[in-house]
This record gives structure tokens, C-alpha cells and sequence, in this order.
């Protein structure tokens, strides 16, 4: 998981992302990935050169109750296969969905977001006790502003990232140590049981939807697929 903060102001927000790129550690891209990312410059460059985005109208996006898959035992079939038709559709047509009924507390997403926003708005002396260590290709803690740089990840010119980011994954207690260890500030309150407990919550939830997803590429494909198979393909993202 990873938190991050541009400036100004200092805002969170969560991304799937795990890894953490430096402009001058920065590698070219393999040929095995190369045209792929050409694609993805073109349409950068494509939308760069179109209207503004805050001249469009907005996007609808819609919204997907999962409460059936997360409490099986109170739901039907039928709501079941609802759910994987709206996910369905949703992925084939604007890419973006929004999930409600994931079992994720509100009350824990709440103090997570206040230990960030703690975290974030404190001395930079005293996040930089907490920068990141690349250890088994991962990096956990604090990135300052100006330190990453997409732009150089994709192979196109531009300036590093004006956001500063706070990366971690999961517990030692979850069975994370492999992955590298997280790196906790002592100076905000209770930040590591909340940043544990959302990762286990998040974690479970990634299992849940992978279960969704398996059961609507079956669909679309009429194949039969094992509930349990794209999580088995790509493995809990651990990062």
C-alpha cells in the first residue's frame, strides 16, 4: 500500500502500487515490455494535446455492492451472479467501478486517514527518520517530494513526482518479513496498529475481489475457471 502527499496542500491518498522508482537508479525499459509503453506514452501525449479534463462532463462511474461475496452465507446465488454481471459490464466498459458492502470499517479508514494526515503535516526532519530501505525489492516508509519520477519509468522526458509518499506492506505478524519490514514513525499515535490492521483488511478484501473478477472472466470467456484462479495466478499483491 502506499500513501502519498503533493504540495500544497498535503493531501493521502491509496494506490496499488508498491514499487518506488529514482531517476537516477532508473533502468531502461526491456524489449519485452518497450512497445508497451510506447502505447501508453502515445495516449498520454494524445490526452495531453486534448481538452482539459475539468472541461469534460464527468464520467459515470458505478457503484457495486459485494456484500454477497463477503458474507456468502447471507446472500443468494442469484444476488451472486448480479454482482458478477455488474462487474462484468463495468470492466468492459469504463474500466472503473465503485465498491460499497467490502467490510472494510469505516471507523479504521477514518483513523487511518487522521494518522496519515499526522503523519504527512509533521517536521520533514522527523519523516526523514522514517525513509524508505530498499530491502528484497521492495521499499517501506517515507519517499520525500522530487525523489520518484514516473515520467522516467516510462521513458519520456518530464520533471520527478511533486508528492512525498509513506509505502508500507504487510505485518511481520502477517507473514511479511520476506517481503521487508515496514518502517513505523514513533511519533505519531497508534500509526502501526492502524497501518496493520488496514493492510489485513485490504489483503482480504484483494481476495475478494479476485474471486469476482475470476468469476466474470469466466463469463465473458465461457470458461469454466476455478473461483480461486487469478488468485492463484498472481499471488496476493505483497509488495
Amino acid at each position: 500500500g502506499k500513501s502519498s502527499a503533493k504540495q500544497p496542500p498535503t493531501n493521502s491518498v491509496f494506490t496499488m502500487a508498491s514499487a518506488n522508482y529514482v531517476e537516477k537508479e532508473h533502468k531502461p525499459v526491456d524489449g519485452g515490455h518497450r512497445e508497451m509503453w510506447q502505447k501508453v506514452n502515445a495516449a498520454v501525449t494524445e490526452a495531453n494535446a486534448g481538452p482539459s479534463s475539468t472541461s469534460l462532463p464527468l464520467a459515470p462511474v458505478p457503484e457495486i455492492d459485494i456484500s454477497c461475496f463477503v458474507l456468502p452465507e447471507q446472500a443468494s446465488e442469484a444476488d451472486r451472479k448480479m454482482v458478477i454481471e455488474q462487474v462484468l459490464v463495468a470492466s468492459q466498459a469504463q474500466g472503473f467501478m465503485n465498491i460499497v458492502g467490502h467490510g472494510v470499517p469505516q471507523a479504521l479508514v477514518d483513523r487511518l486517514l487522521c494518522a496519515l494526515a499526522t503523519f504527512f503535516e509533521s517536521p520533514v526532519e522527523l519523516k526523514q527518520r522514517c525513509v524508505a530501505k530498499s530491502m528484497n525489492g521492495t521499499q517501506r516508509g517515507y519517499t520525500a517530494f522530487r525523489v520518484e519520477n514516473h515520467n522516467a519509468v516510462l521513458g519520456r522526458p518530464g520533471p520527478p513526482d511533486r508528492r512525498e509518499t509513506y509505502t508500507f506492506g504487510p505485518a511481520e505478524h502477517l507473514d511479511g518479513s520476506a517481503f521487508g519490514e515496514n518502517t513505523y514513525p514513533d511519533f505519531v499515535e497508534r500509526f502501526q496498529q492502524c497501518i496493520d490492521e488496514y493492510y489485513a483488511e485490504v489483503e482480504r478484501l484483494e481476495k475478494v475481489m479476485l474471486e469476482i473478477f475470476t468469476l466474470a472472466l469466466a463469463k465473458a470467456t465461457g470458461n469454466s475457471l476455478d473461483p480461486q484462479y487469478l488468485l492463484h495466478q498472481i499471488r496476493p499483491n505483497r509488495g
